[in-house]
C-alpha cells in the first residue's frame, strides 16, 4: 500500500475514533453556559451514548438521563429520564440551529407544579403525549399534543375533585403556545377554557362549574372569580413561568 494512502487512512481513522469517543461532558460544558434552568450532574459517556446521574430543572432534581444515537436518516438520539419526579422519553433531532423533539411521552406528579390559584395545592398525575416540540433561538417554534391530568384534585379550603382534565397544546406563531382546557368527567367540578404561554409568562381564562350548585365548592368558587349566567364562575389567571414549579 502506498505510504501516502496509508497516511490518509490513518488520519481518517484518527478523526473517526476522535468523533466517536468525544466526551459528552465537554459538549455539556459548552451548552451549559447558554442553558437557562437546565442542569446536568455527573455527565459520562460520549455524545453518541451516555448518561447523566441527575437532571435538574429550576434546581428541582428530576431523575437520571440516558441517551443513545440512532444511525437512521436523518439521524437522531433516543433519550430517557427516569426518576421519582419525572419519567419521560423522546427522540431528539438536531439541525439548522434547531432542536426538535418527537414522540414525546412523559408523566410527573401534580405536586411538582405550583397551583396558579393562591393558597391551593394540585394533586394527581400529569401524562403528556406530544407529537413534536421544536425549539429555535431560545423559544418554541412548533408544538402539538395533549397533556391529561388524571385523578385531578385541588386542595383548598375545600377539596375539589376534577376527575380527568385534558389540555390540548398547539402553536399559533413562534414563541406563542396555545392551550385548550376541557374536563373529561369524573369530578365534582367541570373546567373549560383557554390560555397561552409566551414571553416567559402564562395566561389562563377558565370557566369553572360545580355540579352541585349548593355545595361548599360553589361558594368557594364565587370568592375567586366572576359568576356568569350559565352558573359557572369565570377566572382569569396569569403569572411568570419561573413560578410554575412548586419548589421553583
Amino acid at each position: 500500500m502506498p505510504i501516502k494512502r496509508l497516511i490518509y487512512i490513518s488520519i481518517a481513522l484518527f478523526v473517526l475514533f476522535f468523533i466517536l469517543g468525544f466526551p459528552a461532558s465537554a459538549v455539556w460544558r459548552h451548552i451549559a453556559a447558554r442553558s437557562s434552568g437546565l442542569e446536568l450532574v455527573g455527565v459520562s459517556g460520549t455524545v453518541w451514548r451516555g448518561r447523566a446521574d441527575q437532571v435538574r430543572w429550576q434546581l428541582d432534581p428530576l431523575g437520571e438521563l440516558y441517551w443513545q444515537w440512532q444511525p437512521a436518516w436523518p439521524p437522531y438520539w433516543t433519550t430517557q429520564v427516569q426518576g421519582p419526579l419525572l419519567n419521560a422519553e423522546a427522540n431528539v433531532h438536531v439541525g439548522n440551529g434547531a432542536i426538535k423533539l418527537s414522540d414525546i411521552q412523559a408523566r410527573w406528579p401534580a405536586l411538582l407544579m405550583r397551583s396558579p390559584v393562591p393558597d391551593t395545592r394540585l394533586d394527581g398525575e400529569f401524562i403528556a403525549q406530544l407529537d413534536t416540540f421544536e425549539w429555535l433561538e431560545q423559544q418554541p417554534q412548533r408544538i402539538s399534543g395533549t397533556i391529561q391530568w388524571h385523578n385531578a384534585r385541588i386542595t383548598a379550603p375545600v377539596v375539589v375533585e376534577l376527575g380527568q382534565v385534558q389540555i390540548s397544546i398547539t402553536t399559533a406563531q413562534a414563541g406563542i403556545i396555545l392551550l385548550q382546557v376541557n374536563s373529561l368527567g369524573g369530578g365534582t367540578l367541570n373546567v373549560n377554557g383557554a390560555g397561552q404561554v409566551g414571553n416567559g409568562r402564562y395566561q389562563l381564562n377558565l370557566h369553572l362549574r360545580a355540579l352541585d350548585l349548593n355545595s361548599n365548592i360553589n361558594q368557594w368558587l364565587r370568592l375567586l372569580g366572576e359568576p356568569t349566567s350559565d352558573g359557572s364562575v369565570r377566572i382569569e389567571l396569569s403569572g411568570p413561568l419561573h413560578n410554575a414549579t412548586a419548589t421553583g
